[in-house]
């Protein structure tokens, strides 16, 4: 079995939501925390969810920017 490990100086946040209103709103709530501790990566499933999500973190008034790949 292979068990994953952060580096000890970035700090992982897991929690299991219901759905995406759900997901968005627990981000919303938080973001601001989580970027006064530092940059915040965040991950999406699909390329369509990374363009979602910074489209909402922008409007909100986050400066950020996605990637993709294949």
């Amino acid at each position: 079995m292979l068990l994953l490990q952060a580096n000890e100086d970035i700090t992982q946040v897991v929690e299991v939501v219901e759905n995406d209103d759900v997901k968005w709103r627990w981000l919303a709530q938080r973001i601001q925390n989580f970027v006064n501790e530092g940059s915040v990566l965040i991950f999406g499933s699909t390329k369509a969810s990374t363009e979602e999500i910074t489209a909402k973190l922008n409007a909100a008034g986050y400066k950020g920017t996605y990637l993709q790949g294949n």
